[in-house]
């Protein structure tokens, strides 16, 4: 379902006259057992693996959804 939602974005992109940069594309599987299972999504060429941490807004969140590794640069 996300590929095939990401394959729609990358296509409103295109026509839009738009370039979308999926190298930069970052996933988080939520979770540990999600986590675990090191789910890879496709979108264009590019493959799309998860994360242990991403940064959303200026924000680092790891997938069990803590900010620890933010608080730690903050403090």
């Amino acid at each position: 379902m996300l590929e095939s939602e990401s394959s729609l974005l990358i296509e409103w992109f295109n026509f839009n006259h738009m370039q979308a940069n999926p190298d930069t594309f970052q996933a988080i599987a939520v979770g540990k057992q999600t986590h675990d299972l090191a789910p890879v999504f496709k979108v264009g060429d590019v493959d799309i693996t998860c994360d242990e941490t991403v940064k959303l807004l200026e924000i680092d969140l790891d997938f069990m959804l803590n900010f620890k590794e933010q608080l730690s640069k903050v403090c």
